[in-house]
């Protein structure tokens, strides 16, 4: 795993940068962040050396065809070398894979080797050879007719030779060289071609294309379309979908294609286009029950919804909180626009005031944003919101964008109201944060997640009372699939903070003028989920939970989801855990429900 040193050179240096600034963390934490930043990092390249080289291929008595591809995305340049086609990827060739394509289709190539890095193909005499360079690998089309070997054709010796190579290579564009996406560009495609022999100085003109063979076509086509589901599952979510565009673009009336198209946009965020592939399918064949379900389970997830959510929290010997919630999404042209609004009435016998005095609080404090959500063409959605709460008013933008396997989320924070600590709800605290968070599947088991926010705290009269660095990681393995399935996972959640101003109250006692302390939690969670019936869905989960800079404990919980029509969901919920961002051992017990419309 080449990668993994420089990686380890710069978590060293990120970690060592970030003690200088917030020496409030700890040197362990420091190692353990530049270990996971080499494994996350690392995991593509030694993947890639791990992948095996696959082999398939198809004839017909006019063409053939062969490919060469790997599960991951490879980047690959295609050359002719004399009479050879060169093919030269970034990662090592299969020799025997390589071997084998001679046998595969005899009587097209004469040689196939395969050293290193790089492909060496000859067609028979008389074959023409077209290289396609794909996301996965290489395809190379053979056509024309086979011809006698050099030395059974040789000339008179009276022939003048030829001063010309017996072949000339041609760079021509490739079926994806148009696509759109640059993340998926083409590299091109080289196309060998027989030249003829004599004293003319003039090269022969080009020979006429073959007759196309439309079994060998479709053929061809089926292996494409395998090959582009084989990304889907593999990950390679921007591979497939340059490649089914490309097919779509041969075939535009193939359901099949389409449907495949559809659950790539889907997989990339790109639902809405997703929608519009359905359509088109269900216009050539109105009556296939796995399109409408398709469709309709993609409404049911992002279509206009309105929904009603009422909260109770009550921690040990402390506050009670009372939480009330709207919110909503409609389609506006191709874009999404919504809205949250959120109300707590809050009871608490103990406040620290930002003067200092000591006061019970019993009182509403509301906050609320209106979005809209951009989804753009080339992969990814945008969300534009303006936030506000009581005596506050920001803005944020936040990015998703999905790459391969992973999913990117970043995002920029402004005067966010900040509700965590019951001192920061009564005192109009807010945060101002930049975060960048990246998701990533590793098989169908596996889930590895991770996160990194940096910010300030505020409240009213004082936009920046104290600094945080709030890193996070989770890693889950689903143990049985199910239903119903049972889920293990170790999270580590922290934030350390690294200035916090203080005041002096009127009995000269220091206090700070918001109460956020550092955490550094680390938990283990089961989880088993499944349903009792198509229409009542249930979750339940429990662990435990050690805060290395204040306290542990046990939590668990359950969530119960009644679906008695599409259009219409309840849901009830009950957990209790520690109050981690309060840096107490106090424990909160929660429990509340939701009612969902859809539309």
């Amino acid at each position: 795993m080449p990668y993994i040193p420089k990686v380890l050179v710069d978590g060293f240096w990120i970690g060592s940068q970030a003690g200088m600034i917030f020496p409030t963390i700890p040197a362990a934490f420091r190692l353990g962040m530049c270990l996971i930043w080499a494994l996350i990092c690392g995991l593509s390249e030694a993947r890639a050396a791990a992948s095996p080289m696959a082999v398939e291929a198809s004839s017909s008595a006019s063409s053939a065809r062969i490919r060469f591809f790997w599960p991951d995305r490879v980047v690959g340049k295609a050359s002719a070398d004399g009479e050879a086609v060169v093919v030269t990827f970034d990662r090592e060739v299969d020799p025997r894979a390589v071997r084998d394509a001679t046998k595969m289709l005899p009587g097209w190539l004469a040689s196939a080797e395969g050293e290193g890095r790089q492909l060496r193909l000859v067609p028979e005499p008389g074959r023409r050879a077209t290289v396609n360079v794909l996301p996965r690998g290489v395809e190379v089309s053979l056509s024309g007719a086979r011809t006698p070997s050099p030395a059974a054709a040789a000339r008179p010796s009276s022939a003048v030779p030829s001063a010309s190579p017996p072949f000339q290579a041609t760079q021509v564009p490739g079926p994806s060289a148009a696509r759109p996406d640059p993340a998926t560009l083409m590299i091109g495609a080289v196309t060998v071609v027989p030249r003829s022999g004599g004293t003319a100085a003039a090269p022969a003109p080009p020979p006429p294309p073959p007759p196309v063979d439309a079994e060998a076509a479709a053929q061809a086509r089926r292996l494409r379309l395998t090959q582009a589901r084989l990304m889907m599952e593999t990950g390679d979510a921007e591979g497939a979908k340059a490649e089914l565009q490309g097919l779509l673009a041969e075939v535009p009336d193939s359901i099949e294609v389409m449907s495949s198209l559809a659950s790539v946009e889907t997989q990339l965020g790109g639902w809405r286009r997703a929608v519009g592939l359905y359509d088109r399918a269900l216009g050539l064949n109105p009556d296939d029950p796995s399109l409408v379900r398709a469709k309709a389970e993609l409404l049911r997830e992002h279509g206009p919804r309105v929904r009603l959510d009422l909260d109770h929290r009550k921690v040990k010997k402390a506050d009670r909180q009372i939480v009330a919630r709207a919110s909503g999404e409609a389609l506006a042209g191709t874009s999404i626009v919504g809205f949250a609004v959120e109300g707590n009435d809050l009871n608490a016998p103990v406040i620290r005031r930002p003067g200092g005095t000591i006061e019970s609080f019993d009182g509403k404090r509301f906050r609320g944003e209106g979005y809209t959500v951009v989804d753009h063409d080339g992969g990814g959605l945008t969300r534009l919101s303006l936030i506000g709460g009581t005596g506050i008013a920001g803005a944020s933008v936040r990015h998703t964008r999905a790459f391969g396997e992973g999913t990117l989320r970043v995002g920029l924070i402004a005067q966010d109201p900040y509700w965590d600590v019951v001192d920061g709800l009564v005192n109009e605290a807010r945060t101002d944060r930049a975060q960048v968070a990246y998701e990533r599947l590793l098989g169908t088991s596996w889930r590895v997640a991770g996160r990194l926010a940096a910010g300030r705290y505020g409240i009213k009269g004082d936009t920046d009372v104290a600094h945080f660095i709030g890193p996070a990681f989770e890693v889950a393995y689903t143990a049985i699939p199910g239903p119903p399935s049972l889920t293990v996972a170790y999270g580590f959640d922290a934030e350390y903070i690294g200035s916090r101003q203080t005041a002096v109250d009127a009995l000269g006692l220091e206090y700070p003028l918001l109460s956020v302390v550092s955490r550094e939690v680390h938990s283990g969670t089961l989880g088993f989920s499944g349903s009792f019936s198509p229409t009542l869905r249930y979750n339940l989960f429990g662990g435990y939970a050690y805060d290395r800079l204040n306290s542990a404990g046990s939590f668990f919980g359950v969530d119960v989801a009644y679906e008695p029509y599409a259009s219409f969901e309840l849901g009830l919920a009950a957990s209790r855990s520690l109050t981690a961002s309060r840096g107490t051992d106090a424990t909160l017990t929660r429990f509340g429900g939701y009612l969902l419309w859809r539309f």
